[in-house]
Formats: C-alpha cells, sequence, structure tokens
C-alpha cells in the first residue's frame, strides 16, 4: 500500500491523473481484508463508477484531497488502529459522495425540488 501511495504522489506533484493508483489502493484494502464479497462489491463500484472517477479525480484539489484521504487510511492500518482506519475510510467515501452528488439545501428539499 506504501509502495501504491508513492506512485499516487509522484503523479500528484506532476499533475497526471492517478486513477490506478487510486483504483489500486481501495483493491489493496479489499484484498487484505480477505474478505471475497468486498473485492466483489469493489468490483461492481469501479466499473459503475470509472467514468465519474476519471473526470472527477482531475478536477480542482481532488488528486491531493484523495491521496490525503488514503494516507490517513494507511496511517491507521499501519498503527492497527481499525477504529480509525474505519473512520478514516468512511471519512474519504463521504467526501467522495459530496463531490459525485451534492446534496440539495434543505429550503430545496423541503419544497419538493
Amino acid at each position: 500500500m506504501e509502495q501504491i501511495l508513492k506512485r499516487q504522489a509522484d503523479r500528484v506533484r506532476r499533475g497526471e491523473p492517478c486513477i490506478e493508483e487510486d483504483s489500486e489502493f481501495h483493491y489493496a484494502i479489499a484484498l487484505a481484508a480477505h474478505n471475497s464479497i468486498v473485492v466483489k462489491l469493489l468490483d461492481t463500484l469501479m466499473g459503475l463508477l470509472q467514468p465519474t472517477r476519471e473526470k472527477q479525480l482531475q478536477i480542482n484539489n481532488r488528486p491531493k484531497s484523495s491521496l490525503a484521504g488514503h494516507l490517513k487510511v494507511l496511517d491507521a492500518i499501519k498503527r492497527r488502529d481499525a477504529e480509525a482506519a474505519e473512520s478514516a475510510m468512511r471519512q474519504h467515501i463521504e467526501q467522495v459522495e459530496a463531490i459525485i452528488q451534492p446534496r440539495k439545501p434543505a429550503a430545496r428539499k423541503a419544497a419538493g425540488a
């Protein structure tokens, strides 16, 4: 995982897309968990979200943000802190979700928009 994130950091510094490293990192975690269901779910999600991921991972500070999230997850894993790793991954996924599917303002929700 460290090598994956090193390559991702190098690509971010050069301003290059790092979609492959992003995917590799998520797969490395799923494979390390030895959970075939998670791997299959990841296969499905990565396939469905590929076009969106390609676009989003090239916008503004998104590559740096993605790398920062991955580094937090890896740090918790290296410390063997499962709770912190889960929290860091949840935060990372929520950040991605907010970019992919922005929430409607409360007033628009109440009006049925």
